[in-house]
């Protein structure tokens, strides 16, 4: 009984000696210890992350509208004619010197006559006709237009007027040197200067001059 004891143990060793171990499975029903969570881990369930609030990117300032420009001031030209300066109705007006008011500007005129043909002008004994305004303009000259009377346009003279301009009454220099063309009526002068408000005009040949109109331009 022994020796059948001790052979089965024996056995038992050898079986156990030759064999590879293997992790234990679990043979009872008892239930798998509890592991408790750690620290770090929570059991409540994570709320999503509120994504924080982002700053609201800088708008574009709005183009502003351009202020609207003042539109500039229009001055109504002035006229100048043989009615309104000479006051001539009909009745011949003898060469002479005088002052009248258009347009609320005084002008003076010198050696200056009408005789049915506009305003004539001449040259006599050192003495020139000679128009100009005594007031000041109510704005800078940019033009002076010049009209002769028709059928008195068929003459080329040189030097036939004299213009000066100025921003004082104190006008010397000619401005303008102007001669006129064999049967051309009408005349324009561009006034390059700036701010003149002060003209003068002077015959300046020997031939007589007719002049329907003379008309200052803003």
């Amino acid at each position: 009984m022994k020796k059948f004891i001790t052979f089965f143990m024996a056995i038992a060793a050898l079986g156990l000696a030759g064999c590879k171990t293997k992790a234990p499975t679990p043979t009872s029903k008892e239930e798998p210890p509890i592991v408790e969570p750690s620290e770090s881990e929570s059991t409540e369930p994570s709320k999503p992350s509120e994504p924080e609030p982002s700053e609201p990117e800088p708008s574009e300032p709005e183009p502003s509208e351009p202020e609207p420009s003042e539109p500039e001031e229009v001055v109504d030209p002035i006229v100048i004619t043989d009615a309104n300066l000479l006051s001539y109705t009909g009745t011949n007006i003898k060469y002479g010197d005088g002052t009248a008011d258009i347009n609320d500007i005084t002008f003076n005129y010198e050696e200056l006559g009408a005789y049915g043909n506009g305003m004539q002008m001449r040259t006599k004994d050192g003495k020139s006709s000679t128009i100009y305004n005594v007031d000041e303009l109510p704005a800078a000259l940019k033009q002076i237009k010049i009209t002769i009377h028709e059928g008195k346009d068929g003459y080329a003279n040189e030097h036939a007027l004299n213009f000066y301009v100025g921003k004082d009454n104190k006008v010397e220099d000619a401005t303008v040197v102007w001669n006129t063309e064999k049967d051309v009526a009408e005349y324009t002068l561009d006034i390059d200067a700036v701010d003149c408000t002060y003209f003068k005009m002077v015959h300046g040949t020997t031939y007589s001059l007719y002049i329907d109109s003379i008309e200052l331009v803003f």
